[in-house]
């Protein structure tokens, strides 16, 4: 579920949903344009993941995407602060509004090549973790204490995949209607460049939480996952 958060909270559909709006606020001369170029650059690299997931390794395209990501996002946080408003431009676009081009196409390119492929493969693969709710309903959980803190943790039982699927793509759902209503009151807020610095932040905490607790799950027959799982 934390892959299927992450997935809509790095912010990646507000740019589809709005990326005409966006560029059309960088003064490009055809923003549709090159809105159609950002969604192509991104089914592109979407092709190249199907190659690689299996070569690279889910873990490795998570963590190289996401870092990706957020720099992408740096890039067009930074760029937005150095567009000017509609009413002071004076020659069109300039060099900032092809940073924030560049940004998007680039952070859209390694959403495709990690956190928009990588957590369905991965949800077929592993069982979720259990929230601590879940402890009681199920009643089979393992409980571990660390140096650290609790960990409450369980690999879901084949009959309980349906159920550990259907919270993830809820989880997902429900995270794409908050960002995406979101979006626009927090560019208002916050402007272009300081919510494009938030979605920045976010991916490292996705980087953060990959390298935390996913597992590398390539090549690995659902019972050697279940295993590494219980290991971990």
């Amino acid at each position: 579920m934390g892959l299927q958060f992450f997935q809509q909270a790095t912010g990646f559909n507000c740019l589809m949903y709005f990326s005409a709006k966006i560029l059309h606020q960088t003064h490009l001369s055809a923003p549709a344009t090159f809105a159609i170029f950002v969604a192509v650059s991104n089914f592109a690299c979407t092709l190249v993941a199907l190659r690689l997931i299996d070569r690279v390794g889910r873990r490795t395209l998570l963590l190289r995407g996401l870092a990706g990501m957020a720099v992408g996002m740096a890039v067009l946080a930074g760029a937005f602060g150095f567009i000017p408003d509609q009413g002071e431009v004076e020659h069109g676009a300039g060099a900032a509004a092809y940073a924030a081009l560049l940004g998007m196409v680039g952070f859209c390119c390694a959403y495709a090549l990690s956190l928009g492929n990588v957590p369905w493969v991965v949800q077929s693969e592993v069982r979720l973790r259990v929230l601590p709710w879940q402890l009681f309903w199920r009643g089979a959980s393992a409980v571990r204490l660390t140096s650290r803190r609790w960990r409450f943790w369980q690999v879901f039982n084949q009959d309980l995949r349906a159920l550990g699927t259907g919270l993830a793509t809820a989880t997902n759902w429900i995270a794409n209607l908050l960002v995406s209503s979101t979006f626009l009151h927090l560019s208002r807020a916050l402007t272009p460049s300081g919510v494009f610095a938030l979605y920045a932040f976010i991916s490292l905490l996705g980087w953060l939480f990959t390298w935390r607790y996913l597992p590398e799950t390539k090549g690995l027959s659902l019972e050697e996952v279940r295993r590494v799982f219980e290991t971990e």
